[in-house]
């Protein structure tokens, strides 16, 4: 089963972590931080910013799905950011699909005879598994980064569902994790140097890079354990249903 505590302790103790979680929260530092000229700066420095944070996220995934000797990437934010940039492309479409998708299922149960309490039911919970889709092909695509595993839609449909609940569990244990490693040490910087600080802000700047490299590990954890040690039977026909 993954495990969030793995995922803690191995991207806590990666070669050089706390430094690249150091260099890595400087940018979104800077993209958190109110901009002192207009709204649009800040936009303009935000957008990047997220690019660079998927691609972190994505590669640790592929490090940890890869057996590879390290969980973070490099120091080398050019290539993160490409990552970032490279993976959005490469999922853009199956995120476009996804929500053509919800909207023609909104449309077909709007037409149906079905009370609005069905419908907005129907509607939530289908609009759900729906989106998972998204999860499948970033889990597919991480592996070797090649656009087209992230359009097996033969695993899409077989794993969506059971890596939703694998990601609604994981959601729950980050959101423990992020409360053991957050509270003590804000309420430490609000007790001595007062609120809002810079160091605040630049210490949740840090919490979110390592919850990208979670993120990134648990999912990868998520992959193996879900598709990968399955997948021989997709791909020799013996379990298409």
């Amino acid at each position: 089963m993954a495990s969030i505590k793995d995922a803690f302790e191995e991207s806590l103790t990666d070669s050089n972590s706390i430094f690249k979680y150091i260099f890595y929260a400087i940018p979104v530092y800077f993209a958190a931080m109110p901009s002192v000229t207009e709204a649009q700066v800040q936009t303009l420095i935000s957008v990047p910013v997220a690019i660079l944070l998927f691609g972190f996220m994505l590669q640790c995934t592929a490090n940890v799905r890869n057996g590879k000797n390290r969980i973070l990437p490099s120091f080398n934010i050019f290539s993160v950011f490409w990552a970032g940039l490279k993976g959005i492309i490469a999922l853009a479409p199956l995120a476009i699909l996804t929500v053509i998708m919800h909207v023609a299922l909104i449309a077909l149960l709007a037409k149906l005879p079905l009370e609005p309490t069905m419908v907005s039911v129907f509607t939530i919970v289908l609009g759900i598994v729906i989106y998972s889709f998204n999860y499948v092909g970033y889990l597919l695509y991480a592996h070797k980064f090649k656009i087209t595993d992230a359009y097996n839609f033969i695993l899409i449909a077989k794993y969506s569902v059971d890596v939703l609940i694998a990601m609604f569990f994981m959601g729950i244990f980050l959101l423990i994790v992020n409360v053991i490693i957050t509270a003590p040490v804000v309420y430490f910087i609000w007790l001595f140097f007062g609120f809002p600080n810079p160091l605040i802000v630049f210490y949740a700047c840090m919490v979110t890079v390592f919850n990208a490299a979670i993120t990134g590990h648990y999912l990868a954890q998520i992959d193996y354990e879900i598709i990968e040690v399955n997948k021989d039977d997709i791909d020799n026909g013996t379990d298409i249903l």
